[in-house]
């Protein structure tokens, strides 16, 4: 065991925060520490350096163990109803699962991607996966400069970059369906999102979910929404690309409804998005300020946030009308 002690003094003089304990002065009895040791590897992970041998497979697992504990994670923050701290965990999870540092550069996440194919793709203004698509064949080539098989490594996790619509219902829609259901879905973001709700009484936030669809699927697509039905399609949920995590895992969503001033999750809902989905976001309408008067109206917001890619989160507002009960 002295020669992985040593090995991991080696890996951490790399990592990006010092193992707790660790300094220069002492013995290297720190590395014997199951907690030192899974703190260095995890690091590695998210640096994607190399690991070799018994401490890789050691990695594997501590990589899943992690990433299994970020979940749990989440679920105990929101059962305590804070905003902020929910989503940098599920921020965590983005970057354990791509094994990625950089959460203001989604770019870093490619497969093979370095600091020197980032400042190429920063001189042509790519900042995110959709910017990689959209480049020329001779534009990104250029700035990859990778060999073939390295560079369908990239054009797979491409492909599969999750493409989502993410819309807020308005209650006056809903209606509106219920009553003529050949409503055009071009003119959904023609109304204001707000909803009313009166204190300790229960508001249903909808929003609906739409990964974008080949022809076929499209089709199929199109047909659920004549009907003015929202549902699940037959397709299945999509496996993430992720290079360097060891496991195979299918796309996962949380979506969310808060108060950023108030540091407030209101509602939380896991969500494994096939084709098309709606989703009903209850909570408990809060109470009306000491201040306030009969009304009051507060800036909520509803946040798509993937598990497992980083750069395709999404938020939209929503005005909650908290009306005093007559």
């Amino acid at each position: 065991h002295s020669e992985h002690e040593s090995a991991l003094r080696k890996l951490a003089s790399h990592v990006k925060f010092a193992p707790p304990g660790a300094t220069k002065n002492n013995n290297g009895s720190v590395y014997s520490e199951p907690r030192v040791k899974a703190h260095v590897l995890l690091q590695t992970h998210l640096a994607r350096v190399d690991v070799h041998g018994e401490l890789g497979e050691d990695r594997k697992r501590v990589v899943l163990v992690a990433n299994r504990m970020v979940s749990a994670l989440v679920d105990v923050i929101s059962s305590v109803g804070w905003l902020k701290p929910a989503l940098v965990a599920m921020e965590l999870s983005q970057m354990i699962v791509q094994a990625c540092w950089e959460r203001t550069r989604p770019v870093m996440q490619l497969p093979h991607m370095t600091e020197s194919i980032m400042a190429r793709l920063a001189e042509l203004n790519v900042e995110g996966v959709f910017d990689v698509i959209e480049l020329e064949d001779q534009d990104r080539d250029n700035a990859f400069r990778l060999d073939t098989s390295h560079m369908m490594n990239v054009a797979e996790f491409c492909n599969a970059f999750p493409n989502i619509e993410f819309r807020v219902v308005p209650p006056s829609e809903r209606e509106d369906q219920a009553q003529n259901q050949d409503k055009e879905h071009e003119d959904e973001h023609d109304h204001a999102h707000k909803v009313v709700g009166h204190p300790s009484e229960s508001v249903v936030i909808t929003v609906v979910l739409e990964r974008e669809a080949d022809e076929d699927e499209e089709k199929q697509v199109e047909d659920v929404r004549k009907e003015g039905r929202v549902a699940e399609q037959s397709s299945s949920v999509p496996d993430v690309v992720a290079v360097s995590y060891p496991n195979e895992r299918e796309e996962g969503w949380w979506v969310c409804v808060g108060d950023s001033a108030r540091n407030e999750l209101l509602a939380i809902r896991r969500v494994a998005l096939k084709q098309i989905q709606k989703v009903e976001m209850e909570f408990v309408c809060p109470q009306l300020e000491s201040h306030a008067t009969d009304t009051e109206t507060r800036k909520l917001k509803v946040f798509l946030m993937s598990d497992s890619y980083l750069g395709c989160d999404q938020e939209e507002q929503v005005l909650l009308e908290i009306t005093r009960a007559e």
